[in-house]
């Protein structure tokens, strides 16, 4: 079965309203700069717990996207290894920009990430390279993607070697479905979280936060709707002929059919999606950020080094 990806993530910016140890300070010190060159999207009691973070403050940690990762799982769409492999060839590439005055204790510290573009040297050296990740050995230069917010920034401090925002901010996150156009979406009640910091990498960062129900019912559903659409038409020969389809026997397009098409139509709509069960039991909002009813989301990266200019 080929891969359905479920949310490949990667974070546009982080803006917070914070900085310091009274959330104002400007930050200080110098810059480091990382390229992401692995990422979890849990789908594990274990990886929930270890990239998730407390996003509403009402205790525990919220992380309704490890749930959709792990639900996804167990209908035999790998996730995960979709997300390697948009890292691996360079789909996606995460860009962290880290300004400290020492990676122990130092206050003002801050956090600015964009999307990357244009490696040098790209990511695989041709059509037939099935390893790619040329691009994350560490030495590789990069450009910010235009579009990508320049005024990203989360503000905090190194407490005893790990970094933690100081106060909650604001994420702009961009979701791909495989094949399909990349998403950004708005995340609320965002945070940030680093550990193993070092001139060369970061060991872990987590960034959390929650995505507005609105969001998710405006542009998740219909994106996954569109890709879903793409797995039909690659694996179902005959659309004008339901149930059946044309689908090969045990293929994704057929499980597609199966699980969404509720007209029977060989076709997948968002609002079959959202009248599904397990879509909207997935979707539905798990937080409350200042009023607003969210889905609370986490992940996890590591790093390499990487060079590029601000903007």
């Amino acid at each position: 079965m080929r891969l359905v990806s479920g949310f490949l993530i990667s974070v546009v910016a982080l803006a917070a309203s914070c900085g310091g140890d009274d959330g104002t300070g400007e930050p200080v010190g110098e810059h480091y700069k990382y390229v992401a060159d692995s990422a979890i999207l849990p789908d594990s009691t274990t990886e929930k717990a270890m990239c998730s973070l407390n996003v509403d403050g009402t205790g525990g940690v919220d992380n309704k996207l490890g749930d959709i990762a792990a639900t996804l799982a167990q209908m035999g769409f790998d996730v995960q290894t979709s997300l390697d492999t948009s890292i691996d060839q360079g789909s996606i590439i995460l860009l962290t920009d880290m300004q400290t005055e020492g990676f122990t204790d130092a206050g003002d510290a801050a956090m600015r990430v964009f999307i990357g573009d244009m490696p040098t040297p790209a990511a695989c050296t041709d059509v037939n390279d099935t390893v790619c990740r040329k691009h994350l050995t560490g030495s590789a230069s990069f450009s910010i993607k235009a579009g990508t917010p320049t005024n990203s920034l989360v503000n905090g401090d190194f407490v005893g070697g790990t970094f933690n925002d100081t106060a909650p901010g604001a994420i702009a996150l961009q979701i791909a479905l495989t094949g399909s156009t990349p998403i950004q979406l708005d995340v609320i009640g965002a945070k940030a979280k680093v550990t193993g910091a070092s001139a060369t990498n970061l060991q872990q960062a987590i960034f959390a936060g929650a995505i507005a129900k609105s969001q998710v019912d405006s542009e998740i559903l219909p994106a996954i709707a569109d890709q879903l659409a793409e797995l039909i038409a690659e694996d179902c020969a005959d659309l004008n002929t339901p149930p059946a389809c044309g689908c090969m026997a045990n293929s994704t397009g057929q499980q597609v059919i199966n699980l969404f098409d509720a007209d029977m139509n060989c076709m997948v709509t968002s609002t079959e999606l959202a009248s599904n069960g397990i879509i909207a039991g997935l979707l539905s909002p798990d937080v409350t950020i200042n009023g607003t009813p969210a889905l609370s989301i986490g992940i996890c990266t590591t790093t390499a080094g990487a060079t590029f200019s601000l903007q």
